[in-house]
């Protein structure tokens, strides 16, 4: 082999070491252990029910959907977590967010201020309903929000909703603003 062909193969070397060093990896904000969870009213077409619905959504975009009637009844567990009996759902499903769609949500609950919120705004009446919950990095923080006006809350209800398959619609009633 010619000196002119080894330094040419050595610099052809070099020039891809250096180039796949400096690339930068495709990096994702969303926590490994995120998860998503929402409850809230349902704007589902054609329904005469008020009908709930609780999304789960994983750090790798898949979700699964339960529209239920609650009767107009809230149960919680003893941790304060929404809870609802299972002849209680009428529908359900799965989806996949995609790695957009997935960064997006994650986008969502931090330019909304999230995990600062307070756990509960509550009033003795309102029509306006959300719970969310969302485990990353190791914690948990829920929000608990019946009848307050939260703007931060309506935001992120309205983007999520933005962001979930068409089978899925959320709503957030204007209610009492402290």
């Amino acid at each position: 082999m010619s000196r002119f062909k080894q330094n040419f193969i050595l610099v052809a070397l070099f020039l891809t070491l250096i180039s796949a060093c400096s690339a930068k990896p495709k990096t994702n904000s969303v926590p490994a252990d995120f998860v998503f969870t929402m409850d809230a009213l349902s704007q589902e077409k054609n329904s005469m029910r008020n009908l709930h619905v609780n999304i789960k959504i994983n750090s790798r975009g898949a979700g699964y959907f339960e529209y239920y009637d609650n009767g107009g009844t809230i149960s919680y567990t003893p941790d304060d977590i929404i809870t609802y009996e299972p002849d209680q759902v009428v529908k359900s499903g799965k989806f996949r967010l995609t790695d957009s769609e997935l960064e997006q949500l994650w986008d969502i609950l931090n330019t909304n201020h999230f995990f600062e919120l307070d756990g509960h705004y509550e009033a003795q009446l309102g029509s306006s309903f959300a719970f969310i919950m969302v485990e990353s990095n190791g914690k948990s923080h829920m929000i608990n929000n019946i009848g307050v006006e939260v703007p931060e809350i309506r935001a992120m209800i309205g983007n999520v909703d933005e962001i979930l398959p068409e089978t899925i619609s959320l709503e957030y009633r204007k209610e009492f603003t402290p």
